[in-house]
């Protein structure tokens, strides 16, 4: 790798996806799947919602398990995380008509949904300016960029196909792809997504829009960019790790271009 050799590492949502869109996209692909066999459009906005929320807190579990249990590594979070994946996809079919629930079992496979219902989503998921951004970026020598993502990697080639953006992206990184939760506090996740880049945090510009995520990347040594959009944070922590803060990517070739030349 040579010495002017930098990468720069984007999460996916907040930063360059809109979630309110991404779970648009999700609920569009569940009522295509759900209407035909009678549930009404109300019931499964209703059905969605409630099997996000309760996604969501046992990805939340898991993560706390991951830093709090000594026995959770790598092979037992993904376990874990396939289990919490069948939950949501059997609360679903739990709700669907007894004569549809044959054909409609393999449809609910997250490996399927994650990648289909962005890939073919009728909603644009990115921020207006990412796109144009991206398209300058990519011009730069010597940078290659990836995507991170607290996601699977499933899901973020749905949301790079979305949008024609295969060509742009070196690297994408899923929780899948590196077996660990982007939260813990030990940093596995960071640590093993600079050995699948190829890179040493020196040379990394990650873009994230969480101050965890800040905390964990400039402790091993990365520059962090935090993108702020409507989100407010608190200055101490900004001041703390030194971070550039943009309230969203417009401003982010300048700072690019400043690391590099420095």
């Amino acid at each position: 790798m040579p010495e002017s050799h930098w990468d720069l590492v984007f999460d996916l949502h907040g930063v360059l996806a809109d979630v309110n869109a991404v779970n648009l996209n999700y609920g569009t692909y569940l009522k295509k799947i759900l209407e035909p066999t009678g549930i009404k459009r109300e019931k499964i906005v209703e059905i969605h919602e409630h099997a996000f929320k309760n996604w969501i807190t046992e990805i939340t579990k898991l993560t706390n398990d991951y830093d709090e249990d000594e026995n959770t590594n790598s092979e037992v979070f993904m376990k874990k995380y396939t289990l919490v994946d069948a939950k949501w996809e059997n609360f679903i079919l739990n709700t669907i008509p007894f004569e549809h629930k044959i054909a409609i079992k393999p449809l609910l496979e997250t490996s399927l949904i994650e990648y289909e219902a962005l890939a073919k989503g009728p909603y644009p998921i990115l921020y207006p300016e990412v796109k144009s951004v991206l398209t300058e970026i990519v011009e730069i020598g010597h940078l290659r960029m990836h995507i991170a993502s607290s996601a699977s990697s499933r899901h973020v080639k749905g949301a790079v196909v979305r949008h024609n953006l295969e060509n742009f992206f070196y690297k994408l990184i899923g929780y899948d792809t590196v077996k660990a939760p982007k939260k813990a506090r030990n940093a596995d996740y960071f640590t093993r997504m600079l050995q699948v880049i190829g890179t040493v945090p020196e040379r990394i510009i990650f873009v994230g829009d969480s101050i965890e995520e800040a905390n964990l990347t400039t402790q091993l040594g990365m520059k962090f960019v935090l993108v702020k959009r409507k989100k407010d944070f608190e200055s101490t922590e900004i001041s703390k790790n030194n971070l550039e803060v943009i309230n969203d990517l417009n401003a982010l070739l300048p700072i690019i271009n400043t690391v590099l030349n420095s």
